[in-house]
């Protein structure tokens, strides 16, 4: 009954020139992801998840899982990074 835990364990760094990221993440066993960045819609991911032709500006990328219950995180994990 308990919602699993959601952790970012790669991302790019933070100013970057590139318009490029990638994310790891992880969270228990056997759990599913959703993603989402700069507050679109969630979408299914598996870990990487890597992103191409970033603009210029701040992005911020979610990601949260679900475990084998059906228990969705409620705080998705989030980085928030500029491309300059």
């Amino acid at each position: 009954n308990t919602p699993p835990n959601t952790s970012i364990t790669s991302q790019p760094a933070d100013p970057t020139n590139a318009t490029g990221a990638s994310f790891s993440f992880s969270s228990e066993a056997g759990a599913s992801y959703e993603v989402r960045l700069d507050g679109g819609a969630w979408i299914p991911s598996a870990s990487p998840k890597t992103y191409s032709g970033l603009a210029e500006g701040a992005h911020t990328f979610q990601v949260r899982a679900s475990d084998l219950a059906g228990n969705v995180d409620a705080t998705p994990a989030s980085f928030t990074w500029t491309v300059r």
